[in-house]
């Protein structure tokens, strides 16, 4: 049997002008807003098609969007029971503490995780962050978690 829980979840994230800061000393005197367009030409420089999008590296989570629902099996199918909608964590909580908690909810049962470019963008961007933190992430490592991520916009197509 699959997992009994589906996650749906968005990340919100900001440029990590302190990441950049560290990165290119030459330019830790900008201020933040012209730190951003540091960050931004460079992408542009370092991106074959000229996009300014910051790698995930560069992304610092501001807010975890979740939808949690209780997955049941009906008739050979599926029936989804909504448990939750919000943010994890609190106003004003920092990055390491959003972080943290998403990775301890994802830690204790087996989930669904649904997003709409989580292998592209919102996975990365946990992993690579939970390092910097520091931070248990391993069933995000587990074999086939990549699997289990389905993309959003198939998703609601489907039904």
């Amino acid at each position: 049997m699959g997992p009994r829980k589906l996650l749906v979840f968005d990340l919100e994230t900001v440029p990590d002008v302190g990441l950049a800061r560290e990165l290119w000393p030459e330019h830790a005197g900008l201020d933040d807003a012209a730190m951003v367009e540091k960050i931004l030409e460079v992408m542009r420089g370092q991106n074959a098609s000229g996009s300014d999008f910051p790698r995930p590296c560069f992304h610092k989570v501001v807010v975890v969007g979740c939808l949690l629902a209780d997955i049941e099996q009906v008739d050979g199918g599926e029936s989804y029971h909504l448990r939750r909608l919000g943010c994890i964590g609190e106003e004003g909580d920092d990055e390491r503490t959003l972080l943290a908690e998403w990775l301890e909810f994802g830690a204790r049962d087996p989930l669904r995780l649904v997003s709409f470019n989580g292998r592209g963008f919102d996975l990365p961007v946990v992993k690579l962050r939970s390092l910097k933190h520091q931070l248990r992430a391993g069933w995000l490592f587990q074999r086939g978690i990549s699997g289990a991520i389905i993309p959003a916009a198939m998703t609601w197509l489907a039904y």
